[in-house]
């Protein structure tokens, strides 16, 4: 089942829905969905929260609040940023952060995989982008108001704890590669490792486009 962009939710740059939806339908037995069950900017908040309380404990937990307070002149501003939200979170919020992936996951479970075998989206909302960015800071005109922000399509398989491979899709007009995620439901790895097996054996992407080097300009 094709999620794409979630009625519109997630912006990507030019040709990459195009080209993966394509190398699906060229490829594999494809449904487009067009009702994608929930609001993803819930999800979007549930994962931040949870994500941000995880690194935030685990960092302080390790070393010590002072002890990280102390590095601050040699930690990297992203990681400042989540111990800072992290420490912010209240009980509530947390709670709540988790009652929503709990949902979402139960969604998937009797909307979703009760009809699909597995789900499908791009594997990135960019094409690769140059190496001396940190991360992107607007895709499509659109600004990302956090740093992870731009690879939110990753969000809705991570959130749900679910079994996901990536096979590639293939170049843009720009030379860039892109790739497909693939999802299915909890413990049901080994039917998605067939998915993979079934689309590489009918594309043989490795063999017909051997890896190349490109530069973007």
């Amino acid at each position: 089942a094709w999620l794409g962009d979630w009625n519109g939710y997630y912006p990507f740059e030019d040709g990459i829905l195009t080209l993966c939806r394509s190398a699906l339908g060229r490829h594999g037995n494809m449904v487009d969905i067009p009702n994608v069950y929930f609001d993803c900017a819930r999800l979007w908040e549930s994962w931040k929260v949870i994500r941000s309380a995880v690194i935030s404990s685990t960092i302080i937990n390790t070393y010590g609040l002072e002890a990280v307070k102390g590095l601050e002149s040699t930690v990297r501003p992203e990681l400042k940023w989540e111990i800072a939200q992290g420490e912010s979170i209240c009980e509530k919020r947390l709670t709540e952060a988790q009652q929503s992936a709990k949902k979402w996951t139960e969604i998937l479970e009797t909307s979703v995989f009760s009809r699909y075998d597995a789900i499908a989206m791009p594997s990135a909302q960019t094409w690769p982008f140059p190496s001396e960015w940190v991360w992107p800071k607007q895709i499509s005109g659109i600004k990302m108001d956090t740093y992870h922000r731009w690879m939110e399509i990753t969000v809705p398989v991570s959130l749900a704890g679910l079994p996901c491979v990536t096979v590639p899709a293939g170049f843009g007009d720009n030379g860039l590669p892109i790739g497909i995620q693939i999802a299915g439901r909890r413990n049901d790895d080994v039917k998605i490792l067939k998915i993979a097996q079934m689309y590489h054996e009918t594309t043989y992407w490795p063999q017909n486009s051997p890896p190349k080097r490109f530069i973007r300009k």
